[in-house]
């Protein structure tokens, strides 16, 4: 079995977005993802390969996040896309499992 080398978050991003978020999303939820990733993931992790981003990293992400003053639910909306894109590397067979992306604590919203 030949070994596949294992892409960047920010080059499997590019995939994820114009393979997956494209066809399976609103305009306006494309657009969210695209800008969550620009601004916020692949500074954080777009250096890093896909297989390199774990729990650890994940939580140390979650804290910077944080100490932006960055409500739970928008740190939430970014982990989701995250969450997303590493689940769609793990069913596109590139990483052999998806490091365990917790939740933080946010309020219910309220929709009319």
């Amino acid at each position: 079995k030949k070994e596949v080398a294992i892409p960047t978050l920010a080059t499997f991003a590019e995939d994820f977005m114009a393979n997956y978020a494209k066809s399976n999303n609103k305009a306006c939820e494309y657009s969210s993802k695209r800008t969550i990733l620009k601004c916020h993931l692949i500074p954080a992790f777009g250096a890093l390969r896909l297989s390199e981003v774990d729990a650890r990293r994940v939580e140390e992400f979650k804290a910077k996040q944080g100490a932006k003053e960055l409500s739970n639910q928008t740190i939430n909306n970014q982990l989701t896309v995250l969450r997303t894109l590493l689940k769609k590397a793990r069913s596109w067979g590139v990483i052999e499992h998806v490091p365990e992306v917790k939740m933080l604590k946010a309020p219910r919203s309220q929709i009319d």
